[in-house]
Order: C-alpha cells, then sequence, then structure tokens
C-alpha cells in the first residue's frame, strides 16, 4: 500500500508541462501527500523494528538446526538402507516438511527484504525537480530513511532469505554426497 501511494504522489498532475514555484495548491498537495507517506513509512519502520529484531535470534539456529534434521534424515537413509524398506514414507515425508519449512521461511524473509527495496526504488522514480525547497528537502529525508533495508538476519552475512536457504540445501547436498561417497568406499 505504501509504494502504491509514493507512486500517485504526483497524481492528478501528469499533464502539467512546467510547474510554476508559486502554484500553491499543487505543492500543499505534494506536502500533504508526502507527509502521510513519511507518517506512514516511520509506523511501519516502528511496528517491523520490534518483531525482526526478536526474529533475529532464530536464524543461527534455525540455519544449524534445519541442516542437522536434513542431514540426518540423510544418513538414516543411506545407513540403513534395505532395512528400513518399510520406513521410506516416514523419512520422505520427515525430509519434506523440513524442506516445506525452509521454504517457508526463505520466502517470508524475502519477501521482507523485497517490499523495503522496492519503497526505495518507488521513491528514485518519483518526479520531484518540480517540487518547492520544502518538499524537496521531506523528500530527500525520507529516501535516507527509505536506504535503511527490512531483514531478518543474525550478522550482517547471514539473514533470512533465499541465499540462507540456498546455503542450507547447498550443506544438504555436501552431507549427501559425502555420505554417499564413504557408502561408496565401504562397499569396494
Amino acid at each position: 500500500m505504501l509504494i502504491h501511494c509514493v507512486e500517485g504522489i504526483n497524481a492528478n498532475f501528469e499533464h502539467l508541462e512546467y510547474i510554476g514555484w508559486n502554484n500553491v495548491e499543487y505543492h500543499r498537495e505534494i506536502e500533504e501527500k508526502l507527509m502521510f507517506c513519511v507518517k506512514r513509512h516511520v509506523q511501519l519502520t516502528e511496528n517491523a523494528s520490534t518483531p525482526l529484531r526478536l526474529a533475529q535470534v532464530y536464524v543461527l539456529p534455525l540455519q544449524v538446526i534445519g541442516t542437522c534434521v536434513m542431514a540426518s534424515v540423510i544418513l538414516v537413509f543411506f545407513a540403513f538402507e534395505g532395512s528400513l524398506s518399510d520406513q521410506y514414507l516416514r523419512i520422505t515425508m520427515t525430509a519434506l516438511t523440513a524442506s516445506g519449512v525452509l521454504l517457508v521461511f526463505a520466502v517470508g524473509g524475502q519477501g521482507i527484504e523485497d517490499m523495503s527495496e522496492g519503497i526505495y526504488e518507488a521513491l528514485c522514480q518519483v518526479e520531484w525537480y518540480h517540487w518547492n525547497l520544502k518538499n524537496k528537502k521531506t523528500y530527500l529525508f525520507f529516501l535516507m530513511n527509505a536506504t535503511r533495508k527490512f531483514k531478518i538476519k543474525y550478522s550482517e552475512n547471514i539473514s533470512l532469505n533465499y541465499r540462507l536457504g540456498l546455503e542450507i540445501v547447498k550443506a544438504i547436498f555436501s552431507a549427501m554426497s559425502v555420505i554417499y561417497s564413504l557408502q561408496q568406499k565401504k562397499y569396494s
């Protein structure tokens, strides 16, 4: 909704080639729309900061536990090969559940990042060059605040997004490759 409001700041004034500095109606309407967007962005930032800060604590354990669960499922699958033929459905369901949870967290975290980037990109597309000085200063303040991206992160390098999901999948396939190689050497 905020992105839509930002994109509509100059609505109803697209047809004007040049808007004079003395067009009070235009500058007042821009100021109202801009202040509405700034207030909503501040509210969004305040309301999102607490849950994001609380969620950051769980990112590293999520990564470690998710990798361990998937590695243990793979280990059980290879270690008891043949003797657990009646348990394959359970092993598969456990792997699918863990993969689904990973996918949901990665998609949710990436959605938060994409939304904050969308607000910034919408702000960069606003035609601000006809505005008066007060509106330009407000716009620059809004633009500076929008440069800070929302992320669920544990550290600078670890955040809950597609990249984290990809790293976990890589770790799982690496574990699977090592176990498979050890299994092949054992039978050789």
